[in-house]
């Protein structure tokens, strides 16, 4: 899985969620980490496919996490998703 992204939130309180869900709308897994803070561009992102899935068809969901307090970032920004 490649894509390019762009974030700008803050830290520890907002950021992104990237899930991997079945054809059948069922969560299989969700990765590790959350995508949070500031890139100074455009950033590739590029990580091996979760063993959970593979070898189907999948959905992914990129949930932008914030809460409603004061600052807040611009948001998540997303282009060029590639899976091989």
């Amino acid at each position: 899985l490649t894509f390019w992204y762009h974030v700008d939130t803050v830290e520890g309180t907002e950021g992104v969620q990237l899930r991997f869900y079945n054809e059948s709308g069922e969560r299989l897994t969700e990765r590790e980490g959350i995508l949070w803070g500031q890139t100074e561009g455009w950033t590739e992102f590029s990580e091996a496919f979760p063993e959970e899935a593979r070898s189907q068809k999948v959905f992914l969901e990129w949930t932008l996490l914030s809460n409603e307090s004061e600052p807040n970032g611009v948001g998540f920004y997303l282009d060029d998703v590639v899976v091989e």
